[in-house]
């Protein structure tokens, strides 16, 4: 073990109810770390119960919701914030000194940075994990600019480390920051996926939340849409979308809008396409998980033009596959087009194995080693 590094704590101040990636990829993190030969702890809120985090994580920070309006109990939220990182941090950095805040807000940045000033920390280093742009204001951006001014003052000589996880975030926050912003593979990929039996109709899923930003109007349009080759398709997404099936338009598949791990990796197995009509606006920049496991999984991932998962398409040569336009008139004949397209299959497996190697465990595990040693 490098003398260095100790071992890793990923911190995680919030609570996505289970359906969203951030216990999922700490998990990874911690893979990772293992092959490296670091030990692992996680810290998550107590409103996260314990049969959801690893037997030896730590679930003692304390509750912040911030979409919740709390105009006068903020700062006492803060403060709560910051003790409940204090005293957990000052039992987890006896055992590991490296930690990893994702995701986080301004406020709770700011946390994180009052606790650890209280703490010895001769030793500790810290790593920021940036993952958007789009909604961050410009007031929020300089929040950010000083804070990880007061984060590299208060940890000197390289113990304090900016990363994303796309190229264009990297170019955007390192020009906002003034300071060097690191890329990190997005390791939260499926191993394998099992087989699943062939299905009489070709499978469309549109996973996660159906939010708008997510393509919520696009994908409406397609369960309404008979036209011809639609009902040789069955669209799949969670319940609270609310579709119902029409006379000559695809069949409809609701599914429960939170998915176990089991549950996730059965429904990618299932699916031919996945469908991410995301707003560009949003995803210019910000990557998709879900776009790197159907690569990995070797399922035919659909996105709009100008997105992040578009210039990924385009850099490997596969642009057929970032549409700009979703005209529910065409979409199920080019669906049809690109299934069978055994040119595009071939471009699409090298980007799979391409995929494989780098957004893998042993990749994010090297990529650490590299920052971090």
């Amino acid at each position: 073990m490098n003398s260095r590094v100790r071992g890793i704590i990923s911190v995680i101040p919030a609570d996505d109810g289970g359906s969203g990636h951030y216990v999922p990829y700490a998990v990874a993190v911690g893979q990772a770390a293992q092959l490296n030969g670091w030990r692992h702890l996680g810290l998550v809120p107590k409103t996260i119960p314990r049969e959801r985090i690893p037997a030896h994580w730590k679930n003692r920070l304390a509750t912040w919701d911030e979409t919740q309006p709390a105009r006068f109990s903020k700062p006492l939220k803060f403060l709560r914030m910051a003790i409940s990182l204090r005293s957990a941090l000052s039992d987890l950095l006896t055992q590991a000194n490296v930690v990893v805040l994702d995701p986080f807000s301004v406020l709770k940045l700011a946390a994180l940075w009052l606790a650890l000033l209280t703490l010895p920390r001769r030793e500790c280093i810290v790593c920021l994990i940036y993952r958007y742009d789009s909604d961050t204001s410009r007031g929020e951006l300089l929040a950010f600019r000083w804070l990880n001014r007061a984060f590299a003052i208060m940890m000197p000589n390289g113990r304090f480390l900016t990363l994303t996880d796309s190229e264009p975030l990297r170019l955007f926050l390192s020009e906002k920051f003034s300071r060097p912003v690191h890329v990190l593979p997005i390791p939260h990929t499926f191993a394998a996926v099992r087989k699943s039996a062939p299905a009489s109709l070709n499978c469309c899923w549109w996973p996660g939340k159906p939010l708008e930003n997510k393509g919520r109007a696009v994908l409406a349009q397609l369960v309404v849409a008979a036209v011809p080759h639609a009902e040789s398709f069955v669209l799949r997404a969670a319940r609270s979308a609310g579709w119902q099936a029409v006379a000559g338009g695809p069949a409809i598949e609701l599914l429960p809008d939170r998915l176990t791990e089991e549950q996730y990796a059965a429904e990618m197995a299932r699916a031919d396409f996945i469908l991410l009509p995301y707003a560009p606006a949003v995803y210019r920049r910000r990557t998709s998980g879900i776009f790197v496991e159907a690569v990995v999984a070797g399922k035919i991932p659909i996105v709009s033009a100008g997105t992040w998962a578009a210039s990924e398409l385009e850099r490997h040569g596969l642009l057929e596959l970032a549409w700009v336009d979703w005209n529910p008139l065409t979409t199920f004949t080019r669906l049809l087009a690109i299934r069978h397209n055994a040119d595009l299959a071939c471009r699409l497996q090298a980007l799979r194995e391409r995929y494989a190697a780098e957004h893998s465990i042993s990749g994010y595990a090297a990529t650490l080693k590299h920052l971090l040693t």
